[in-house]
C-alpha cells in the first residue's frame, strides 16, 4: 500500500495531489514540518537531521511556501 511508504511521523495525504509535482510539494512539505517539529522548532537542527544546510532549509522552505516559525516580521523604522 502506498501509506506504508509515508516515513514514520509523516501522514499520508488526505487526497490525491492534482499531479507528481504536487506531490512531490506535499511530501517535501510534510517532511520538513516533521523535522521541524523534531527539533522543536529549530531550523539548524532540522536541517542537520535532514542532510541540508541551514540555508539550504531556509531556501527549500521558501520554494515550498512554507515561513519558518522563527521568522520575524520586517522592523519597521521610526521617521
Amino acid at each position: 500500500r502506498l501509506d506504508d511508504l509515508a516515513p514514520a511521523g509523516v501522514a499520508p495525504l488526505a487526497a490525491p495531489p492534482e499531479s507528481l509535482d504536487a506531490a512531490r510539494r506535499a511530501f517535501d512539505a510534510a517532511y520538513v514540518h516533521a523535522a521541524l517539529a523534531r527539533s522543536g522548532q529549530r531550523p539548524s537542527a532540522a536541517a542537520r537531521e535532514l542532510g541540508l544546510t541551514r540555508q539550504g532549509l531556509t531556501k527549500l522552505m521558501e520554494r515550498l511556501g512554507l515561513r519558518p516559525a522563527t521568522a520575524k516580521a520586517p522592523l519597521r523604522r521610526a521617521m
